[in-house]
């Protein structure tokens, strides 16, 4: 579940449920988004370069 693309696919429920609770950033369940947006970024930057 903790990684980036299961964060991205995962709905809002599933986040607040399974990986809010474990995280170490002391995020709210408002802070989905946030979530997401990390993932993202994590994402492109196992691209290799020039992609």
């Amino acid at each position: 579940m903790l990684q980036p693309e299961n964060i991205i696919s995962a709905s809002d429920e599933e986040l607040i449920r399974k990986v809010i609770p474990r995280s170490e950033y002391h995020l709210s369940e408002e802070q989905t988004d946030v979530l997401k947006t990390g993932a993202a970024r994590a994402l492109d930057r196992r691209k290799p370069q020039g992609q």
